[in-house]
């Protein structure tokens, strides 16, 4: 019951609405291109042929699970932080390096085996084959500022209700154990120990 605290609910479904927001909005785009072309299934099969919605959303929502993980990553009263955590941080530029060469060059195999399509023209040539690639990553930098905000914002208003005349109910319901054995950290005692420093 301690990860269903009023903070943590509202910080997954406030990430999980921008989450939905910006995938419906990458959806609405790609449709407003001019090589986009609606879904034709197959004659046997529905997931035969791929569709430029699909591929459109699955780019972004790459960026976006490895912007929610670095979010997600809180550092104290448990943690360092998330750019102390060598080998977190290796694994997450390899993961960012694997979203942008599958953006910018997919494999062949990989345009085979998930049915991408190609986000440009078949004659557009660089820099016009590349524009709503690049149009894609500044959206999922543009959702990594805003998620990063809100959970911010978030963690704000959770540590004022806690300071403020809420701060017994709120500690009491959001109290967590610490990772060592036998001791035991509570959100009031962690807000005291950083108002102090």
């Amino acid at each position: 019951l301690r990860l269903l605290t009023p903070s943590n609910l509202v910080s997954v479904l406030s990430q999980l609405l921008l989450s939905v927001v910006g995938q419906l909005l990458v959806f609405e785009l790609v449709r407003q291109q001019p090589w986009w072309e609606p879904f034709k299934p197959g004659a046997d099969r529905l997931d035969e042929v791929g569709s430029y919605e699909a591929t459109s959303i699955f780019y972004f929502s790459m960026f976006q699970y490895v912007a929610i993980c670095v979010i997600f990553a809180q550092g104290p009263p448990f943690r360092e932080r998330f750019y102390k955590n060598v080998p977190f941080l290796l694994n997450v530029f390899a993961m960012l390096g694997l979203c942008l060469g599958l953006l910018f060059c997919p494999t062949a195999f990989m345009i085979k085996w998930a049915k991408f399509l190609p986000l440009h023209g078949l004659n557009d040539h660089p820099p016009k084959s590349l524009y709503f690639s690049f149009l894609l990553l500044l959206m999922a930098c543009v959702h990594t500022l805003l998620a990063y905000a809100t959970e911010r914002l978030i963690e704000l208003c959770s540590n004022r209700l806690s300071s403020r005349g809420c701060g017994r109910l709120y500690a009491k319901c959001c109290r967590r154990d610490g990772y060592q054995q036998g001791t035991e950290t509570s959100t009031e005692d962690f807000l005291s120990k950083t108002a102090k420093t």
